[in-house]
């Protein structure tokens, strides 16, 4: 029992002479930091024989911690690495495939208003013929009517003045503006 006493003893006195060369241990590291190799070892030196056995706990301690923390940080290094160039890899695939619908939308839509615009165009031009074809039926009738249909309509056949007159409700306007549009 004398014996744990003893080293209960040594422990306590180490104790004692631990704390202040603690202080001046962790006041060093809580320095500025070196601003050399030749600063960093007299740090280290000086580290290393303010408390000896601190030093060694914290020199292993680093020493078998190092490469898993190298080992995490590279991990996670190129894991971001890999997955931010699949990103960019995929975002660009995806903007490639948008890009194709598109272009193939923007083809349809093109060819759609193409026709829509040539449907146009041709009633517009049936339209004109449909007027210059009713005109000249009329003018055709008119000279094929006997004397019993002038008789039925007590009218005069129509000339062309006459009938580039003849509008509908709301159509003389656009009749004009036709008219302008052929000239």
């Amino acid at each position: 029992m004398d014996r744990i006493f003893d080293r209960v003893g040594a422990l306590l006195e180490k104790r004692n002479n631990i704390i202040p060369s603690l202080v001046t241990f962790y006041g060093r590291l809580s320095g500025p930091p070196p601003r050399n190799l030749d600063e960093l070892i007299s740090h280290i030196t000086f580290l290393y024989l303010a408390q000896p056995l601190v030093f060694t706990f914290l020199a292993l301690q680093l020493s078998f911690a190092l490469f898993p923390i190298l080992l995490f940080v590279s991990f996670v290094s190129t894991v971001t690495l890999v997955f931010l160039g699949i990103a960019i890899v995929s975002a660009l695939f995806w903007a490639g495939i948008a890009l194709a619908i598109l272009v193939l939308v923007l083809s349809f839509s093109f060819f759609a208003a193409s026709f829509a615009w040539l449907g146009v165009l041709g009633v517009r031009e049936l339209y004109k013929k449909y007027r210059a074809w009713g005109t000249e039926s009329v003018r055709s009738d008119d000279e094929d009517k006997t004397d019993h249909s002038k008789d039925r309509n007590n009218s005069q056949p129509e000339d062309e003045n006459s009938i580039k007159d003849r509008t509908y409700p709301g159509d003389q306007k656009s009749l004009q503006d036709h008219e302008d549009l052929e000239d």
